[in-house]
């Protein structure tokens, strides 16, 4: 049972923005099933709105997936403790944020205060490789020890590409770094011309539950690298702090 529903929930992973439909037959090959197979998964997600089947025989992303982001915009602890105070800092200093949280091996945007539209196109919903930029290596490093080895060992190679260790000695270190320092940072890792500058967000003395991130022009970062850094971390603080506000 366990293992056909994560078959049936792996197909939501060939739908993309570059690739927004897929197929029976692609699903049949990728998971390695019969096509008969593949139309009852199919089915089954389109019963539950999550796939709708398209003119041509394709399959898309549902309505129910509307349905899901606003109930996470209404409930999402993260992003109810963190509106006002992204809101409010990114109105003072006059630069972006970003909200992020993460599931597996993906960072994803929760919410964006945009005050400056030429910094970065990165909103809501945009994942990204926990190995690549500031917001991500902010919550990487506050995994737990057992949890980043196991990651090492799977993907030393992405690793390695990412410039944060070729060995698991330097991946420690580069971690224990960003961990001593309470924030990461990052240049044109994300976006060629924007620097990161990121914190963690606890689960108030619990676990780490994402990050808040500036997405600011290079060329003005490193002159406020000091400030933008310790605005960031009181603020990741008071947010993982705060009391949730009741929908």
């Amino acid at each position: 049972m366990a293992n056909s529903l994560e078959k049936a929930l792996s197909i939501l992973d060939l739908v993309s923005e570059d690739k927004p439909t897929c197929t029976p037959e692609e699903v049949a090959e990728v998971l390695g099933v019969s096509r008969t197979s593949s139309y009852r998964y199919l089915k089954v997600l389109s019963d539950a709105g999550l796939l709708a089947g398209r003119t041509g025989g394709d399959y898309g992303l549902g309505s129910r997936i509307l349905e899901l982001d606003r109930t996470m915009r209404l409930t999402d602890p993260l992003f109810l403790r963190a509106q006002t105070i992204m809101g409010e800092l990114s109105a003072r200093i006059g630069e972006n944020l970003l909200l992020n949280s993460y599931y597996g091996r993906t960072m994803v945007c929760v919410a964006q205060s945009w005050v400056n539209a030429q910094a970065t196109n990165y909103s809501r919903g945009q994942r990204l490789s926990l190995y690549r930029g500031a917001a991500s290596k902010a919550i990487l490093a506050y995994f737990p020890a057992h949890r980043l080895r196991a990651m090492y060992r799977r993907d030393a190679a992405e690793i390695e590409r990412s410039g944060i260790g070729s060995t698991w000695d330097q991946f420690r270190r580069y971690l224990k770094q960003i961990r001593d320092a309470g924030s990461a940072w990052s240049d044109s890792e994300v976006d060629p011309g924007v620097t990161g500058i990121a914190a963690p967000i606890f689960d108030g003395d619990g676990p780490v539950l994402g990050s808040l991130a500036w997405a600011v022009p290079s060329s003005r970062a490193e002159s406020k690298r000091a400030d933008l850094t310790a605005e960031v971390i009181a603020a990741a603080r008071a947010i993982s702090s705060a009391e949730v506000p009741v929908p």
